[in-house]
């Protein structure tokens, strides 16, 4: 069971959870003027309550964070798309009063780790001093060594054996940052090194910061003191895969299917497992320049073809059809240029979806290959009910299939293979990237093409993909040339 002392309450401030308020008469009456945000009756009670009872403290501390959140103000947070939120601010005096009422509760009742707790989180969520939290965290876990996990909750009831490592686990969430994280890692695995939850955190924060095998080799050995944890045999099947070493991967994914008892873990490992046989039954192309110029300059007829077809949405194309049509008209006047792609973009600010829609079908003409064109085509066509939705669905999935078909991204072996930057950083949005953490090119190992390596977070942690510029590298290099 995991324990609080805090819940966040609708009427925004932290209400008292958990207490068994008939044995404590001042608080009964706190309670009932919280609940009613009674602020004169909750100062009488406060100002004759005895400071030797530890649950004064706790009261205290919420009159105090209640007075702090009751000023509000509004902004325009979100500019670019005119929205507005109330966001509420608070009041920095009386947030540091209801700290140094749980501090100085904590100093006169060290075991009472209620207290400990609601400081923790208000630290990190309320006051958004994490460093702080952490040596909060620190402190606790010396005490711990202290009192031999022997802890006290609200009203003095004893805490159960598990809840401070229960609340450790949690703060994982409510700390934003990574490296915050990872300092939190650090700083538990120290008093718990055999613990594999907090083994398996630390691991995580490896991945997060792109150290992929050393965060492997720390999934193994949190494994290796729990083999019934599913969670941590699902994020050495996910990490395995995700550097296609998928002999691996199908190991913990078994395991997975055989001794799980959550459907949809057995679902999902069932569906990895399916993906891997794809990939590794997959035979994936490279681009040759020479040939692809070839074709264009001595098969236009054969290339125009293609182009037809695919402009008429024909769903007999295959997928090396699609796949040279693809990567031919990178060198044909119907190239897709990135800088016209993102100019075009900027100016839809001021435009009505209609507007919008005519003019991408327009840009279709000179770019008919542009992913992010045809998925804008087809995202309009479904908001306006035209009857060219399907055929522009069509067309941006002969496109879109034949490039991540013929690649995961996820090793050199395998690469995305691109011929413009805008198709790249179109292909890294459908990942969920939310943030560019770093870009680097780099040249094959057999030195056959040039790929750049992006590092990037999305909404499932850090990645990395592998993208085939070569086609974009030829263009720049003749670029040089020219100069």
């Amino acid at each position: 069971m995991k324990y609080r002392l805090f819940a966040v309450a609708a009427c925004a401030f932290l209400a008292i959870s958990g207490i068994r308020a008939q044995e404590n008469a001042n608080f009964n009456k706190f309670q009932a003027m919280l609940e009613q945000k009674d602020t004169i009756g909750m100062k009488n009670i406060l100002a004759d309550w005895d400071h030797n009872d530890p649950e004064y403290y706790v009261c205290e501390f919420n009159y105090q964070l209640f007075l702090s959140r009751q000023q509000f103000i509004t902004i325009d947070k979100l500019m670019a798309e005119n929205k507005e939120e109330s966001i509420p601010l608070y009041d920095e005096t009386y947030l540091n009063k209801a700290i140094s009422a749980l501090e100085e509760g904590i100093v006169k009742y060290p075991d009472r780790l209620d207290m400990r707790c609601g400081l923790i989180t208000v630290l990190i969520n309320e006051a958004k001093e994490t460093d702080k939290a952490l040596e909060v965290i620190a402190s606790t876990l010396e005490r711990n060594k202290e009192n031999q996990n022997t802890w006290l909750w609200a009203q003095g009831e004893p805490a159960g054996p598990d809840t401070l490592e229960d609340s450790i686990q949690d703060y994982f969430s409510e700390i934003e940052l990574t490296k915050d994280q990872n300092a939190l890692a650090d700083l538990v695995i120290q008093y718990f090194p055999q613990n594999p939850v907090f083994l398996n955190d630390k691991a995580s924060c490896l991945w997060n910061s792109w150290e992929f095998e050393e965060a492997l080799k720390l999934y193994e050995e949190a494994y290796a003191y729990d083999k019934t944890d599913m969670l941590i045999a699902g994020n050495l099947a996910y990490g395995y895969a995700e550097l296609n070493k998928y002999e691996e991967a199908k190991k913990y994914l078994e395991i997975i299917k055989e001794q799980s008892q959550d459907p949809g873990q057995i679902g999902w490992a069932q569906g990895s497992l399916d993906r891997i046989k794809e990939l590794q039954s997959t035979e994936f192309k490279k681009v040759d320049i020479n040939e692809l110029k070839r074709f264009v300059t001595e098969n236009r007829a054969g290339y125009d073809n293609l182009l037809d077809r695919f402009n008429n949405a024909d769903t007999t194309l295959t997928h090396d059809e699609s796949f040279l049509l693809y990567c031919a008209t990178a060198f044909t006047e119907y190239a897709t240029n990135r800088v016209d792609i993102w100019d075009l973009l900027d100016s839809f600010d001021d435009m009505r979806p209609a507007q919008i829609y005519e003019v991408v079908k327009t840009q279709l003409k000179k770019y008919p290959l542009s992913l992010r064109l045809l998925y804008l085509a087809y995202s309009l066509a479904e908001n306006l009910k035209d009857p060219e939705e399907n055929n522009h669905l069509s067309r941006f999935l002969t496109i879109f299939e034949a490039i991540v078909e013929n690649g995961n991204g996820c090793s050199e072996d395998c690469p995305l293979i691109v011929t413009n930057m805008d198709d790249e950083y179109f292909l890294l949005g459908q990942m969920g990237m939310s943030q560019l953490h770093s870009q680097a090119a780099v040249t094959a190992k057999d030195g056959s093409r040039i790929l750049d390596m992006m590092d990037f977070m999305a909404d499932n942690g850090a990645k990395r993909r592998y993208f085939d510029v070569s086609i974009l590298f030829y263009f720049y290099s003749k670029l040089f040339d020219k100069q």
